[in-house]
């Protein structure tokens, strides 16, 4: 598999969603967490009965992202 570091439109639309309120940032990483379950609403297409976790970091320039997804 061949991996390739993100392209400078890909970072302006991360800020774009640092802007929005959707994503975060801290210092060179793009940050993004959500979880549900225990009275917070699940996103669509989850099961409101689990409690759940999810969340992306993206350091700019690497060609890796950090994803996790579990319970709590």
């Amino acid at each position: 598999m061949q991996t390739e570091i993100p392209t400078e439109q890909t970072y302006q639309t991360l800020d774009s969603l640092i802007i929005s309120g959707i994503w975060d940032k801290d210092n060179n990483t793009y940050l993004f967490g959500t979880m549900w379950g225990n009275g917070l609403p699940a996103p669509k297409g989850e099961n409101e009965e689990e409690d759940m976790y999810f969340s992306l970091s993206v350091e700019k320039e690497s060609k890796f992202i950090n994803i996790k997804y579990g319970t709590w």
